[in-house]
Formats: C-alpha cells, sequence, structure tokens
C-alpha cells in the first residue's frame, strides 16, 4: 500500500507460490533372479525407485524410463558385478550392486531372498487403496505367492494395488527356489488406525500343471486351452505369436480364474486389451523393435497388479518377400517350359524337315507339270490368258502360278 501528501493511498496484491524442493528418487530396491549362473545362463534384474524418472544398468548402459523395471541379460560367461543408478531432475541414488557368479558346472540353488516388500502408503483412511511392492532374489519364475489375494503365484518381482480397505489387513510374500526353499515376509496396511492383525501363514506358489510346462520354460502352455505362450521371463525375444510377462498369469488356473482383464501398455499408450485366456500380448500387432511393456492385471476384488519388462519384437518374413519368393519359382518354371519348347524347335529342324523335304520337291515338281498341262489345254481352245484355279494350292506367300516352288 502507497500513501501521497494529502492522504490518498492506494494498493495492489500479489501471490507467491511455493513448491514444495524436489527430491531425489529413494534408493533403488535392486535384485536378481538369481545370483549363481551356469556360463552361458540369463539373469533377470528387477529394480524399483520411488521418484525417479530413469534408471541405468551397467555393465551395458541400459536405461530405462520410469520407476520400475526389469531386464533379462543373456549368455553370462563370467562373474560380474552389476550396478543401477536411478535419477529424477533433483539428483540420483544408487543401490547397493549385485554380484553374479559364474560357473562352469550347475550349481546347487541359492537359498531365496526377499531383498524388499513395501506398503505405499502403510495407513490410509477407510475405503483408500496402498500399493504393495517387492523384489526377491533366487526365485523361480512365478515363484512367488500373495497372501490374501488372488496372486496364488507371481513373479519375483511386481507390485499390486491393494482393493478398497475399510479393515486393517496383514499381507505375506513367499517366494520358493528351485529346491523348493521357502521364505516369507509380512507386513501390514493400517486403516483409520485400527489395529493390524496376525500376518497370515505362508503359502507356497501355485505350481503349473504338467501339460502347460514349467514357469521357466521358454514357451509355456494356457492351463485350459493349451495355447503356446512365449515367456519373456526366460526370452525377452520374439517373432511374433503371444507373450506374457508373468507366467503365471498364463499357467496358474486359480489365478486365472480371478482376472478379470489385462492391459498391455507401450510406455504410456495403451495397446491392448485381453478379456479372456490366454492373457498374454499378441505382438502380431506391433512393429519390429524394442519396447518397454506394462503387462496391468485387473481382478475380480478390485485389485490390480503390474510389472514392466523391456522386450525385442524380431522382423517376421513380410508378404513381399514372400512374394519374390513365389516370382522366383514362377520364372524358373517358365524358363523350364521355354527350354522344352526350344528342345522341340530344335528336334524339328534337326530330324524331322531333313525327312519331309523329298517328298515336297517331288510334289512341287508334280503341281508345276499340272499346271503347265492345263496351261496347254486351255491355250488350244482359247485366246483368253490362262489364270490358276480359285481354289489351287497356296503357300505362305499366296496362290502360285505355274512354276512356282513350294517352300517349307
Amino acid at each position: 500500500m502507497c500513501k501521497n501528501s494529502v492522504g490518498q493511498t492506494v494498493q495492489k496484491t500479489t501471490s507467491v507460490a511455493v513448491k514444495a524442493a524436489a527430491t531425489p528418487p529413494a534408493k533403488p530396491a535392486f535384485s536378481a533372479d538369481k545370483t549363481t549362473v551356469q556360463s552361458g545362463g540369463n539373469v533377470l534384474f528387477s529394480w524399483s525407485s520411488p521418484g525417479a524418472s530413469s534408471c541405468v544398468l551397467n555393465p551395458g548402459n541400459y536405461t530405462a524410463n520410469g520407476s520400475t523395471g526389469s531386464k533379462l541379460v543373456r549368455n553370462l560367461t563370467r562373474t560380474t558385478t552389476f550396478s543401477l543408478v536411478c535419477s529424477n531432475n533433483a539428483g540420483n541414488a544408487t543401490a547397493n550392486p549385485v554380484t553374479i557368479t559364474v560357473t562352469q558346472t550347475p550349481p546347487p540353488p541359492a537359498d531365496p531372498i526377499i531383498t524388499s516388500f513395501k506398503a505405499v502408503p502403510t495407513a490410509i483412511t477407510s475405503g483408500a487403496t496402498s500399493t504393495l511392492s517387492w523384489t526377491a532374489s533366487n526365485v523361480v519364475a512365478g515363484g512367488c505367492s500373495l497372501t490374501p489375494s488372488p496372486l496364488s503365484s507371481t513373479s519375483a518381482s511386481g507390485q499390486w494395488v491393494t482393493p478398497r480397505l475399510t479393515v486393517s489387513t496383514s499381507y505375506t510374500l513367499t517366494c520358493k527356489n528351485a529346491a523348493n526353499k521357502l521364505t516369507s515376509k509380512s507386513l501390514s496396511v493400517i486403516v483409520a488406525n485400527q489395529p493390524a492383525p496376525p500376518p497370515p501363514a505362508p503359502q507356497p506358489p501355485t505350481t503349473p500343471p504338467s501339460e502347460s510346462g514349467t514357469n521357466d520354460d521358454a514357451i509355456v502352455t494356457s492351463s485350459g486351452g493349451g495355447t503356446p505362450v512365449n515367456n519373456s521371463q526366460v526370452n525377452d525375444s520374439s517373432r511374433g505369436g503371444l507373450v506374457t510377462l508373468d507366467p503365471t498369469n498364463v499357467t496358474d488356473s486359480e489365478k486365472v480364474a480371478h482376472i478379470v482383464k489385462v492391459e498391455y501398455y507401450s510406455g504410456e499408450t495403451l495397446i491392448q486389451t485381453v478379456t479372456k485366456p490366454p492373457f498374454a500380448l499378441n505382438t502380431d500387432i506391433m512393429e519390429p523393435g524394442e519396447y518397454t511393456i506394462t503387462e496391468r492385471v485387473y481382478y475380480d476384488d478390485g485389485s490390480e497388479s503390474e510389472l514392466t519388462q523391456t522386450i525385442t519384437i524380431e522382423a517376421k518374413e513380410d508378404q513381399a518377400a514372400a512374394m519374390l519368393k513365389l516370382a522366383g519359382i514362377i520364372l524358373g518354371t517358365s524358363a523350364a517350359v521355354l527350354g522344352v519348347v526350344s528342345g522341340i524347335g530344335f528336334l524339328t529342324r534337326r530330324f524331322w524337315l531333313p525327312t519331309v523335304r523329298p517328298h515336297i520337291a517331288w510334289l512341287n515338281e508334280f503341281l508345276n507339270k499340272r499346271e503347265m498341262a492345263a496351261s496347254f489345254n486351255h491355250n488350244l481352245g482359247s485366246t483368253t490368258p490362262y489364270a490358276p484355279p480359285a481354289d489351287g494350292f497356296h503357300n505362305s506367300n499366296g496362290p502360285q502360278p505355274p512354276g512356282s516352288n513350294w517352300h517349307l
């Protein structure tokens, strides 16, 4: 406010927005599905760093957008320590490194380890939801379960949004290794300051039926229809067909019975919604290239789970290439037919013509004599010039006068 010498005043107001200071992302939870492999083996790395906009995995300088993700590293031949750095516009955070030991003989399965299991937020109002996330190591594909939830089996890394809660609820995550050894962790989500109930007992993840294949197979089949589906946790590249990020969405009939739909996103773009089994991405609708795919599953209790992984769609033989092949076959066949025709022409000139030429010469001589006699007889009784008969013999040049020769 301002005032002049006679006491008049004037004022203006303005507002200043005060933004909270940006903070770096949380320290990443970083894990591998196994920490010991035989030479040539593959390892699936997973991570979560709330608040991060991107993460970089080394060695390899692999960059992924978002706060969560996973990457399949192939063909490890020597013991290697991997690092992960996640960042946003306020800074970065470094995860504890993970060392993968490479052996020349099949190693015994290492004990399963749950490296992270948390709820955000841990306390909510009645009717709200919380997001549970986890990472585990030395776990078979689809080797974890979450109780209580529709996730009778799930991947070693993932997240699940609870249904709307009206009472405090405790959850137990259970994971197993290849030797079926179990480990578990529990947490509680507090609703409206209600006391938390005791955690549920650990429940081993559901094992798929034998006809579906194990969740560690590169190809699994749906528990109901036997449809083959590529398992991206074992092979993250596809040349078309169906792909799943979490094989238990295909093999676990108990879990499948609770799935309402599955949405697939490339980055933030929805590319496909699947509403019936097999719950898998149809990569035939996608162009070749590398994609960061998010698989978001909706269950009949109102909960959701989510998994993100980078996959590669390889080029297929297209129709143009197939048509070129067909054209080559047609041209080859045409050339063969022309060769046969040329051969017939050669045989005709070489063998048939020499045989018939003497007879044609005799015929020419006979016709010439016939024409000469007709001319002579005509001239005896008429002064009209002779003309060959209208129905006379013809060669390729038209009617022939007397004395002409026929040619072939």
